[in-house]
């Protein structure tokens, strides 16, 4: 049989599968990498959950209390920020 899409497809929440041509079919060839990137995901959302919140807080800096470290601490973290966007080709 010949597969015409790859191409995975979210359904519902945790389930993906592989369009053919003749339906849809789970695809079990993926199941424990699409568990470990899922995983990844939550992980990476829980960590800009908590960056967004310390960043609205403006770094737990009050601003009468801003000095050139914390600009340097908070340029850094863009640095680090914008490396993340270049991997993975965001702008």
């Amino acid at each position: 049989m010949v597969i015409k899409s790859r191409a995975l497809c979210p359904l519902t929440e945790g389930t993906y599968y592989v369009k053919r041509k003749e339906g849809i079919k789970l695809s079990r060839t993926n199941e424990k990498a699409l568990a470990a990137f899922m995983a990844n995901m939550s992980e990476i959302q829980a960590h800009l959950a908590v960056l967004t919140g310390h960043v609205n807080d403006h770094m737990d800096v009050a601003p009468e209390h801003v000095n050139w470290g914390h600009v340097g601490d908070a340029g850094y973290a863009l640095e680090l920020l914008t490396e993340v966007n270049r991997f993975l080709n965001l702008k």
